[in-house]
């Protein structure tokens, strides 16, 4: 992957992130959710990933290898969900909800992977080099037992864990899509006839 395509994966996480946030702020605002500010980004993530997997290039192993395959898995469930909503809005059903469930499951389990080889490369500064590997384990934490809690007290707020992991999304979009050409060619990711 080009240095460009792995910015533009970067940026499309921090547009899903930005998404997210309007989303959340919206329903709090005014508890209104606005159309697709909650779908769209579940493909963006996913794309995120992959910019991410393509930065760690020169570091090879099985985590890495795993968080490529539960990323393009979480890529291909999102856009099938979103084409669903895109022909009935109103969808509702098991196929819709298998779909959201395994984009979801695969972005999750994608951060995990990528983020122990992220933190173990140090590809980005620390301390942010394990932010990858923290919203993997916070994202489940924040949406069911800090959203649990919060939605008790005023339904609402179950929209705040979901703003705080979407600035999550946006940090993150903006390391992946720092890099610059020198790091590429370091890691050889454009050298042809590599295997990595």
């Amino acid at each position: 992957m080009s240095s460009s395509m792995i910015r533009w994966c970067g940026w499309a996480a921090v547009v899903g992130g930005a998404m997210w946030a309007a989303k959340g702020l919206a329903i709090l605002a005014t508890g209104e959710q606005p159309p697709l500010l909650f779908e769209i980004p579940l493909v963006l993530f996913p794309v995120g990933l992959l910019g991410l997997h393509a930065r760690m290039r020169g570091h090879t192993g099985r985590l890495r290898a795993a968080g490529g395959v539960v990323s393009v898995i979480a890529l291909v469930a999102a856009a099938a969900a979103v084409v669903i909503l895109s022909v009935d809005p109103e969808a509702d059903g098991v196929v819709l909800g298998v779909a959201i469930s395994c984009s979801a499951l695969g972005t999750v389990a994608g951060l995990v992977l990528l983020g122990v080889v992220a933190r173990r490369a140090e590809i980005f500064r620390p301390p942010w080099h394990r932010l990858p590997l923290l919203l993997g384990i916070a994202t489940p934490v924040l949406f069911t037992v800090v959203g649990g809690v919060v939605a008790a007290i005023n339904e609402r707020l179950l929209e705040v864990p979901l703003v705080l992991v979407a600035a999550a999304w946006v940090r993150l979009g903006t390391l992946i899509a720092a890099i610059d050409r020198a790091a590429i060619d370091r890691a050889g990711i454009d050298r042809p006839g590599i295997d990595q």
